[in-house]
This record gives structure tokens, sequence and C-alpha cells, in this order.
């Protein structure tokens, strides 16, 4: 939707798995109301605000394609809509990357229903989610669990005594667990450990799992 959004307000967007998948990008634009651009914008849209590993594979991706375009990693913040999202993108775009210093430049921009939209420091903000998930990694909250059921590309959900808490799949952050998660290899039995919390997260009524990992 966000990109509909600036393909309607005269942005030339082009879109497809092999961005997704290889290049760490939701989107790239070369033109503008039919001028093409001084440095081509390429971005990736996300609401997951904390995903250390999200961001880290972006900037790594991003660091070894040095072909003059601007990369943005754009983070959507609480319930910001679609159309209000491409709103300011296109304002931020216009006024800060249509030139050419910006070629090979990697940017976050970061998006607020309340507070409107900013740059950030995109390597300040990647030292920062590693502080919170070693934070987390070392809690001495953490406690121990069962895989108990897959939920498709969503997640999976993790038994611990009488409790059940959702783990998204950005909460399984050991590579090993993510991989048998893409592959539904992830079997009903597997130990893993987690940072519980407060936190209700469909599908209800499990309370969300964070920073989980193999026992």
């Amino acid at each position: 939707m966000v990109i509909g959004g600036l393909s309607s307000k005269c942005w030339g967007v082009t879109t497809g798995k092999y961005l997704d998948q290889v290049d760490k990008i939701d989107v790239k634009s070369d033109w503008r109301r039919g001028k093409r651009n001084p440095v081509p914008i390429e971005a990736q849209v996300t609401k997951d605000a904390n995903n250390f590993d999200k961001l880290r594979k972006f900037i790594e991706v991003q660091e070894g394609r040095v072909n003059g375009s601007v990369k943005v990693y754009i983070i959507v913040h609480d319930a910001t809509s679609a159309d209000r999202t491409s709103e300011l993108i296109d304002t931020m775009f216009v006024r800060d990357l249509l030139r050419r210093g910006a070629a090979n430049k990697l940017l976050l921009l970061d998006i607020s229903s309340n507070k409107g939209c900013g740059w950030a420091d995109i390597y300040a903000r990647r030292r920062e989610l590693k502080t919170a998930l070693l934070e987390k990694l070392a809690s001495k909250d953490r406690r121990p669990g069962t895989i108990d059921a897959h939920f498709g590309k969503a997640g999976c959900v993790i038994k611990s005594g009488s409790h059940r808490f959702f783990a998204a799949y950005s909460q399984l952050v050991e590579a090993g667990l993510k991989k048998q998660f893409q592959r539904s290899e992830l079997a009903k039995g597997t130990r893993v450990t987690f940072l519980p919390t407060k936190i209700l997260q469909p599908p209800a009524p499990y309370f969300l799992a964070e920073a989980v990992v193999s026992a």
C-alpha cells in the first residue's frame, strides 16, 4: 500500500522478489514526474522497529552494493496509515535525496503518526538494537520451553510450564532456528529458551516471546 502511494505521487517504482530476497530492498525508483532522479533511490519499509537482524542484514548487503543509489531503511512506528506514510516519504525524498551528494549513502528514516518523521544515524541505531538484544539474551528472566505449534510464516508457539507464548519470526534470533522455521522443519518439542513478556500478541491469548534461541 505504501508503494502504491508512492506511485500515485508520480514516483516510478520497481519491486520484485529479487530486490526483496537478494538486495534486501522493497522498492527502487529511478525517476519522478517523468524526469530521471539525480541518483536512484532504493528503500526497505518495515514496521519491525526493534529487529536488529533485519537492520544488520540491510546494512551488510547495501555496503557491498556501491551502485550510485542512495539506500534508505524506513521504519514506520505505531499505527501510521499507508497514505500518511507515503506522503511523508515523498516529502523527505523530494527535500533531501534528489541530489547527487546522496549517492551510495545509507540512511534511516523514522516515521511516526505522532512525531512526524526524521532522519537518524543508521549505524547508531544498529548499535542500540544490538545492545538491547544482548541484554535480552543475558536476562535472568529467561525461561526454557519447547516449540508447540507452527503458524505459517508468522511465527510459532512455545509451551513453557502451563503457559504458551507466541514467538514472531523476527524473535527467532538464532540463524539455525530461522532456517528450520523457513523450511517448516522446526519440530514440535524442539527445546528453546526465551524472554517472556506481558505483551499480548495475536493469535490470542498468547503473550509475546522475545529473543528465542536453542536450549
